[in-house]
């Protein structure tokens, strides 16, 4: 596809737009837009799901490859993600054109994020327009959708089960359906789960214990302590032998060593969650539980820093964001910062445009 950076960075800039006139509305006069944001969410949706199905093969690092294996699946060896081969052989049904492969990717990608991001919307009574422009703003949001594009749809499918149990932890069978979904297409999502499974144990914990824990981790991290030394332990999360290279030093296109950039953005987002949870005067619960879970994964991030690619480990922090901030977005919150929101997201997609894309 012509122009495909230029056509999502005209749409996020009219996004962006209509997102400062709704915050201001939020802010000063206590109502949204309501109806036409709705119905324009539901496009913006669907053209990332055209923009992203129907990219050209030279558009991501990964997109190549995932043509390769589409074209060639007698050659592919899936392992432990399971659901892959039947997903492959359904699609083959329809085409072998591997286009038919990235719609369908992106739209489960994209339909598991806005159900997910749209039922907390709901519960803290939030702009879901707001919020999905949330997910927007961030790179990592591009990176799911065109380069690590089963890493991404395996993790709509988990935060789908993190919200659904943190919403209704009577529910655990849909989360569990959700969480065997998103091992199926990705099975490295272990960690992750693990990690969630490890927050709903450590929930009723109080948040200044989880604080510390962060500093001491970063501590580790600057001292080059990390997940080198624990890779018999995480060896056998990561029992495929295709992930064996997470657990190696060994690169020569990736920094790998501490990175004070990615601490500084992690940190930055947990001293506002910080905040926003200190001002949620009723329906905590929930919002704690993702916390937890955004805060466990920061550390386990920062314990990948000896390793090349540890981003593809930081994301399973980074989505949740758009989630954690949809309490600032809320008609009945007394925060009044919906504005100040918007204007910090717009200036973080420039900053990535500008500076990691083009500069990096």
């Amino acid at each position: 596809m012509e122009n495909y950076q230029l056509w999502i960075s005209g749409v996020y800039l009219f996004m962006s737009i209509l997102a400062l006139v709704n915050a201001l509305c939020l802010d000063f006069l206590r109502k949204r837009i309501k109806g036409e944001l709705y119905i324009f969410n539901i496009f913006i949706l669907l053209f990332f799901i055209l923009i992203f199905g129907f990219r050209d093969v030279e558009i991501g690092t990964d997109t190549w490859l995932y043509h390769w294996q589409y074209s060639n699946p007698e050659k592919v060896i899936y392992g432990f993600d399971f659901l892959m081969p039947y997903i492959n052989k359904s699609l083959h049904l329809i085409s072998s054109n591997s286009t038919v492969f990235f719609l369908f990717m992106a739209f489960t990608f994209m339909v598991t994020f806005s159900l997910a991001l749209r039922s907390l919307s709901n519960y803290y009574q939030a702009n879901w327009f707001l919020v999905c422009f949330s997910l927007f703003s961030f790179y990592f949001f591009y990176s799911l959708g065109t380069n690590i594009i089963r890493q991404g749809t395996a993790l709509g499918f988990l935060m789908l089960a993190i919200v659904n149990y943190a919403l209704n932890p009577g529910n655990k069978k849909l989360a569990f359906l959700f969480v065997i979904c998103s091992l199926g297409i990705h099975s490295t999502l272990i960690v992750a789960v693990f990690i969630f499974l490890l927050s709903i144990l450590l929930r009723r914990i109080k948040l200044i214990y989880f604080y510390l824990t962060y500093l001491l981790v970063i501590v580790a991290a600057a001292l080059n302590i990390g997940i080198m030394q624990l890779e018999p332990i995480i060896g056998l999360l990561l029992v495929d032998d295709r992930r064996s290279s997470y657990l190696t030093n060994e690169s020569v296109v990736y920094t790998v060593g501490f990175r004070p950039t990615f601490v500084l953005f992690n940190t930055f987002f947990l001293v506002i969650f910080a905040y926003i949870y200190r001002r949620l005067e009723e329906k905590s619960e929930p919002y704690k539980l993702i916390f937890i879970y955004f805060i466990l994964t920061s550390v386990f991030f920062f314990f990948t820093f000896q390793i090349p690619y540890s981003d593809r480990w930081g994301v399973i922090s980074w989505v949740c964001i758009p989630f954690l901030m949809a309490p600032l977005f809320s008609e009945k919150n007394a925060f009044r910062f919906a504005t100040a929101g918007v204007a910090t997201l717009f200036v973080i997609y420039v900053f990535f445009q500008f500076y990691l894309v083009s500069g990096n």
